[in-house]
């Protein structure tokens, strides 16, 4: 019933005041960790990212190559 209320009050609202409303969202939200959940999906790429990373499986490439295809439209 709350929700049902506040998504009516949500709809009345002005750009600024939603900006306002999500901040406050994301502030609460950051502050507890609960309140961030990944989906095991998510969980599992970062798992094998940091399992490629730790056991040297990563090819590193440095700025100045990164920036020259980005500028070039390569990536």
């Amino acid at each position: 019933m709350y929700l049902k209320n506040i998504k009516h009050l949500i709809n009345d609202l002005q750009a600024e005041e939603l900006n306002e409303l999500l901040q406050i969202i994301l502030n609460k939200m950051s502050n507890n960790p609960n309140y961030l959940e990944f989906l095991d999906e998510h969980k599992q790429i970062l798992d094998e990212r940091l399992d490629k990373i730790n056991n040297s499986k990563v090819k590193w490439k440095n700025w100045d190559e990164i920036k020259v295809r980005v500028l070039n439209n390569e990536i």
